[in-house]
C-alpha cells in the first residue's frame, strides 16, 4: 500500500503570527509581557542583531516567564488558549490543506520549534501528530530548560527521523515558511515555502 505524509510547520505557516508571544501574553498579561521583554532586551537585541543564536534567545525567555510555575496550571491556561484564541490566528487555508491531507488519509504531523505545551492540545483536537520542543519540569514545576533539543533547521529533520522510516513512504509534503524549515522541506517529494499568504 502506498504512503504519503505531510509535514507542517506551524509558527507562520499554519498560524498569521508567533505563537510564543501570543500565547505568553494571553497567559501573563500585555504589561507583564512588556516589563519582561524589557528585562530581555540585551537578549532580544543580540538575536535580531544575529549575534545570539535562537536556541539561547528562546531559552532566556521560557526561563524568565515559566520558570517555578505549575505544570498543571499552565496546561489549563494552554487549554484555554487553544479553545479562545489560538482560532483567531489559524490561516484557513493551511487548515483546509491539512483537511485534504486527513480526508484523502495520509498522515499529517506538525513540527515545530514552539514548545509543545499550546500545540499538542491542539493537535490531539485535530488527531494528528506532533514533533516541537519540549519543556523540561520537575516536580510539577518548570525548570525553564528545554527537556529537548530545539527543534529548528537541522534538528527537526533529526526528530523526524528519529520517529519515522521515510523510505516507507513513497510521498512526502512540507510546508514551512522560514529558514528554520529548508531543512525539511528537502525531505519532500512535494515542498511548499509559504504557501498559505
Amino acid at each position: 500500500m502506498q504512503k504519503t505524509i505531510a509535514f507542517f510547520d506551524f509558527d507562520g505557516t499554519i498560524t498569521r503570527k508567533d505563537t510564543l508571544l501570543d500565547f505568553l501574553i494571553f497567559a501573563f498579561g500585555y504589561f507583564k509581557v512588556i516589563v519582561g521583554f524589557m528585562n530581555l532586551m540585551p537578549v532580544l537585541l543580540g538575536f535580531y542583531l544575529g549575534f545570539l543564536k535562537n536556541d539561547y534567545a528562546k531559552v532566556k525567555i521560557i526561563k524568565y516567564f515559566l520558570k517555578g510555575h505549575s505544570l498543571s496550571n499552565i496546561q489549563k491556561v494552554a487549554i484555554s488558549y487553544v479553545e479562545k484564541k489560538l482560532p483567531l490566528v489559524l490561516r484557513s487555508k493551511a487548515i483546509d490543506r491539512m483537511m485534504w491531507h486527513i480526508d484523502n488519509r495520509h498522515e499529517v504531523i506538525v513540527v515545530s520549534a514552539s514548545p509543545s505545551l499550546w500545540i499538542e492540545p491542539w493537535t490531539m483536537i485535530m488527531k494528528i501528530g506532533l514533533v516541537s520542543t519540549i519543556l523540561e519540569t520537575k516536580n510539577d514545576k518548570f525548570t525553564g530548560n528545554f527537556k529537548t533539543k530545539n527543534c529548528y533547521g537541522v534538528e527537526k529533520v533529526k526528530r523526524i527521523q528519529n520517529i519515522l522510516n521515510l523510505d516507507e513512504y513513497e510521498t512526502i509534503y512540507a510546508y514551512g515558511d522560514s529558514s528554520g524549515d529548508h531543512e525539511m522541506l528537502n525531505l519532500a517529494n512535494f515542498s511548499y515555502y509559504k504557501p498559505f499568504r
